[in-house]
């Protein structure tokens, strides 16, 4: 189930990230331990919807759902013409593999 496999994915993670980034030899404000648990949270329940969302649809739908929004943060944050470049090409990728022939 999306549950049980976002919770082992992330006590790994945690566990990983314990081993080579020790933060008890840092010391971090209680500012920076806020941000970097708020940011736990969003990765965490992304992670969830999006397994979730594989049970309901196939593959292909659900990872074009989620790289939809940040190639539209790409598209609004642009500042040159070449990341227009790049942004159009991450585009049209997405839209021929939705309409390319399936095997």
């Amino acid at each position: 189930p999306p549950l049980t496999l976002n919770f082992l994915r992330w006590a790994l993670a945690a566990l990983l990230l314990l081993a080579i980034w020790r933060p008890w030899r840092v010391s971090h404000d209680r500012d920076a331990w806020k941000l970097a648990v708020l940011f736990g949270v969003a990765l965490a329940a992304m992670n969830f919807l999006f397994y979730s969302s594989l049970e309901r649809i196939p593959l292909g739908p659900a990872v074009t759902f989620e790289f939809v929004g940040p190639l539209a943060v790409a598209l609004f944050a642009t500042r040159t013409r070449l990341d227009l470049l790049w942004v159009a090409l991450a585009a049209a990728g997405l839209s021929w593999y939705q309409t390319a022939p399936k095997r």
